[in-house]
């Protein structure tokens, strides 16, 4: 028996040294907006992470439900991805860069969808704009 719930998003993100502090800063407030929308962040980090790193998810953690999976060194991207799955409680995942900045509505977009839509697909995309 499964008892995920069927609309539940885990948000999945890995951070590490070499994050920019601003742009992270950014990409963790662009999901303050959305928190109620979102079940849980994962963030794992991916060997040691600056002081400014450690604050920036302290922040985070008042807002949404936050399990953080600690790497002893950096193992790469991919990998650190694949054990922050390992910790997920919810339905969905969504992916998160340490330097994405969500639309002001997309986990609510998302969870509409999910709602309406959810039974009939495993994979939800949604567009990109680039910034510089």
């Amino acid at each position: 028996m499964n008892l995920k719930k069927n609309n539940s998003i885990s948000v999945l993100m890995c951070v590490y040294n070499g994050d920019d502090i601003e742009h992270f800063r950014e990409a963790i407030n662009s999901l303050k907006i959305q928190s109620k929308f979102i079940d849980e962040l994962i963030i794992v980090k991916n060997g040691l992470i600056l002081d400014e790193h450690e604050e920036t998810i302290k922040n985070i953690e008042k807002y949404i439900n936050t399990k953080i999976i600690y790497l002893d060194k950096n193992i790469g991207l991919a990998k650190a991805l694949n054990r922050g799955l390992n910790f997920i409680s919810s339905m969905w995942v969504a992916r998160f860069d340490s330097d994405d900045i969500c639309h002001k509505d997309r986990f609510k977009i998302m969870k509409e969808k999910i709602n309406s839509h959810g039974d009939k697909f495993d994979i939800l995309g949604f567009y990109i704009e680039e910034f510089n």
